[in-house]
């Protein structure tokens, strides 16, 4: 089985027969090897799937005993956000005029990690390999150590991807005190993003403990910082010998788009192509948005929505992709950020730890130009809860509080009404957030092919469907829109009851269908264990489940 990177590159048209149809073919964007269980969703709206993903951590039995399922819950917005004690700005401390070595990779080629996308499936950045600093022993022969005053020693590094608008540095730990600091710059130093080696490591162990022993888990996907170039600076406490430091850097994720940039692109967007026999063609919901998504922004009635939503880049395998998520309220209304998107974006513990979410990334007003004022971004990861395959349903706890302003959104775990009207907040090939409107039109079924590269969805009853089509009567999806979550009104107020998973709607596709994973199915599978827990210590996310 190709891998999911290989996918994006060379997936096909698929034939949409009809939306009235019993049976339509879907064709995925998502990874495997060795097969996929059928009820293992392929990624088919942005990020990936994943053949064998690592298991969440197992529900803490006194949460099972004592949680009760109250079927509906309103939105939480707080009046202040328990951060995080603000820690002193992170500065450059490498001595000024001290030379600096530089690992580069010449521009990228045009047939180096899939350059040439399908229209509509474009990932932000694909994997590349150093062969410099590939080990240990290489990267410590490239770090030339200065000693500070008070005894500390510092070392950087700079590293090039030319033509890149930005870039992730893959840091494999073999050994790093705790003690350390690094820290990623660009090379005017203007801003300077630094971690705590105590940081690193903790995300580590969260990523082994879920069970996972590759190279990966032992993998820091450092910050982007914009450009081509960063500056990797290491910082050893006194007393501390550099021998006890072992790290590589083996691979970077070169962004052939910046993350700022992709907002207003839409503009000169091409339309997604058609296959040879006209019919739409199915592509992973990550680009720029196309000319009839609708600015949230110009629907203030969603605000409450819309401020529970986030854009997600993150890394699996040393590329680079985007979805949506949406931050959901627990029955305590306790502020613990809960966290909803797609499995196939976040398969396991390892990409969730690579985790950046983009809050209020939205026009400041309708169709404007600019960006709201209160954007913000999360760099920390999060910490993976539970997977449910059969839903493509991904639950995190944010390691970071998002920040002032958000909304914690509500949910609806009772069985969906079709027929009702429905709105998707979600990021269209990262784009700013955008609004799709559009109805339940029925609940569906759906198996994969022998080969994994495709499934068809079926018409099923209530009892039997654990996805619910729908189709949009205002905007539509694209790559970046995957666990964009889809809303629904009762008495007045709006309830989380699915997240976008696959499907052919698209501008260029009238009728098309979308599938999204069922939140009710979901919750009783075992979200409800830290959504509607009776017990605090489950409620509050303060210990590891």
């Amino acid at each position: 089985m190709p891998s999911r990177a290989a996918l994006l590159r060379t997936m096909k048209v698929a034939a949409f027969r009809s939306i009235h149809s019993a049976s339509q073919a879907w064709r995925t964007g998502g990874r495997a090897a060795g097969g996929i269980a059928l009820a293992a969703l392929v990624a088919a709206c942005g990020g990936g799937g994943s053949d064998t993903a690592s298991s969440a951590p197992s529900v803490d039995a006194t949460c099972k005993a004592t949680a009760v399922a109250p079927l509906r819950v309103e939105a939480y917005r707080p009046s202040t956000v328990q951060a995080k004690a603000a820690s002193a700005a992170a500065r450059a401390r490498m001595p000024a005029g001290a030379a600096l070595r530089t690992v580069r990779l010449e521009a990228l080629g045009a047939s180096e990690g899939g350059a040439a996308d399908l229209p509509g499936v474009q990932t932000i950045g694909p994997a590349r390999s150093l062969p410099q600093s590939a080990s240990a022993p290489a990267m410590a022969a490239l770090l030339a150590w200065q000693t500070l005053e008070g005894g500390s020693q510092v070392a950087a590094l700079r590293f090039q991807s030319a033509g890149a608008q930005g870039l992730r540095l893959g840091i494999v730990v073999e050994q790093l005190p705790a003690a350390a600091q690094l820290r990623f710059y660009p090379p005017d130093g203007a801003v300077v993003h630094g971690v705590a080696g105590s940081e690193i490591l903790a995300a580590i162990a969260r990523n082994q403990q879920a069970g996972d022993t590759s190279s990966a888990a032992r993998t820091y996907w450092s910050p982007d910082v914009g450009g081509d170039t960063v500056v990797l600076e290491i910082e050893l406490p006194a007393g501390t010998d550099p021998s006890a430091l072992r790290i590589a850097v083996p691979q970077l994720s070169h962004f052939r788009v910046a993350p700022q940039a992709l907002a207003g692109a839409a503009a000169g967007a091409a339309s997604p192509a058609a296959g040879s026999s006209g019919a739409a063609a199915i592509v992973p919901k990550a680009g720029t948005a196309d000319f009839c998504e609708v600015d949230s922004a110009c629907n203030p009635d969603y605000a409450n929505e819309s401020n529970a939503v986030a854009r997600m880049l993150f890394v699996d395998q040393g590329t680079s992709y985007l979805c949506t998520g949406t931050l959901l309220n627990d029955t305590a209304s306790s502020g613990t950020p809960y966290f909803l998107s797609a499995r196939h974006c976040i398969p396991s513990q390892t990409v969730a730890s690579t985790l950046t979410t983009y809050w209020f990334f939205r026009a400041a007003a309708c169709n404007g130009a600019s960006l709201d004022t209160r954007a913000s971004t999360l760099k920390g990861g999060a910490t993976l809860l539970a997977t449910d395959s059969a839903t493509d349903t991904a639950l995190m706890r944010l390691n970071d509080a998002p920040p002032s302003g958000v909304v914690f959104a509500g949910w609806d775990a009772n069985t969906p009404a079709l027929g009702q009207a429905a709105a998707l907040l979600h990021h269209p090939n990262g784009d700013w957030q955008k609004l799709s409107l559009g109805s339940l039109r029925q609940f569906s079924s759906c198996t994969l092919s022998a080969d994994g590269s495709s499934y068809n969805c079926n018409a099923a009853a209530a009892a039997s469907g654990n996805y619910l089509g729908v189709q949009w009567s205002s905007g539509a999806t694209a790559p970046g829109s995957s666990g964009g979550g889809l809303f629904a009104s009762q008495n007045g107020a709006r309830y989380l009851v699915a997240h976008l998973t696959a499907g052919s709607a698209s501008c260029t596709v009238s009728g098309g269908m979308d599938f999204l994973g069922r939140f009710d199915l979901a919750f009783a599978a075992g979200l409800k264990q830290w959504l509607a827990p009776t017990s605090s210590a489950c409620v509050s996310g303060a210990k590891a489940p």
